[in-house]
């Protein structure tokens, strides 16, 4: 039952980190401003807190407290990510952008390890 509810995780922070991603492109390709896509990056922001607080929240088995640490430090690092990001909203420095991608790049590698560990199981 633990291993099907952090799958159900990784899909919620895989779909927010979805969204997430087709905005920056939205962004890049200037379709949306920086301003246009903000309420939605604030949800997703949200949305990624609420799913590390429910991972926070799980105490797993012995055999499973690597997959669980693996897959809690990739949520925060995507939670990480996207706060970087949010920091555009109060200075203007788009450096941030750089910042959050770092992130977000630790926390996709944290999810690629956890995944394999899972199919090991």
């Amino acid at each position: 039952m633990y291993i099907v509810h952090m799958q159900q995780q990784i899909q919620k922070i895989q779909y927010n980190i979805h969204k997430f991603n087709g905005l920056l492109l939205l962004l890049k390709g200037g379709s949306k401003s920086i301003e246009d896509i903000k309420q939605d990056v604030n949800e997703i922001y949200n949305n990624l807190k609420l799913i590390r607080i429910s991972i926070e929240s799980e105490i797993p088995l012995n055999h499973l407290k690597e997959v669980h640490r693996t897959v809690l430090n990739g949520s925060i690092n995507y939670e990480k990510g996207v706060k970087a990001f949010l920091e555009i909203y109060v200075d203007g420095d788009e450096d941030h952008m750089v910042e959050g991608g770092l992130y977000i790049n630790e926390a996709n590698n944290l999810m690629h390890t956890a995944a394999k560990m899972i199919d090991e199981l």
